[in-house]
């Protein structure tokens, strides 16, 4: 569900989403990008069964401003909708959302501090909880990171 490796990536996003090449402007700048796309044939990482999403779209959300002196803050979310998965002989259906966000403090786009969460929930085929997705990542302004990985699955990276 095109999950951003933390570190590096939302920024990397924020600053070509603003364009920044040349020097700070003179008020901020805010920005805003939406996106739908069908996920067919991204895998979900499971044990002991991968799953493969059939149909279904995902909406990405993604905004921040940009202030004079360079400083760009961003969040942006990812939601599927009506999204079906499979593992060869049973249908699987998927909820929840990501959420990301953070603060790069110079052009470069490198984060001073960054968070995202993952929360999806995979349902068999009556409804039941089949396996999850529960991933909490931080980049502290120190440099110093976590994650937090409670789930039985892993959400496509692309």
């Amino acid at each position: 569900m095109r999950t951003r490796p933390l570190v590096y990536l939302p920024a990397a996003a924020a600053i070509a989403l603003v364009g920044l090449a040349g020097p700070a402007q003179a008020s901020a700048m805010t920005f805003h990008e939406h996106d739908t796309f069908d996920p067919t044939g991204q895998v979900f990482t499971c044990n002991p069964t991968d799953l493969t999403i059939t149909g279904g779209t995902v909406d990405e959300y993604f905004a921040g401003v940009q202030q004079p002196d360079g400083v760009t803050h961003f969040t942006g979310t990812i939601v599927p909708h009506n999204v079906t998965l499979t593992d060869g002989t049973n249908t699987f259906t998927l909820s929840g959302a990501a959420w990301f966000g953070g603060t790069a403090s110079s052009p470069d786009g490198i984060p001073t501090v960054s968070t995202e969460t993952d929360h999806f929930v995979i349902h068999n085929p009556d409804g039941g909880v089949y396996a999850m997705v529960q991933v909490v990542m931080h980049l502290s302004p120190n440099g110093h990171s976590f994650v937090f990985d409670g789930g039985q699955c892993e959400a496509p990276s692309d």
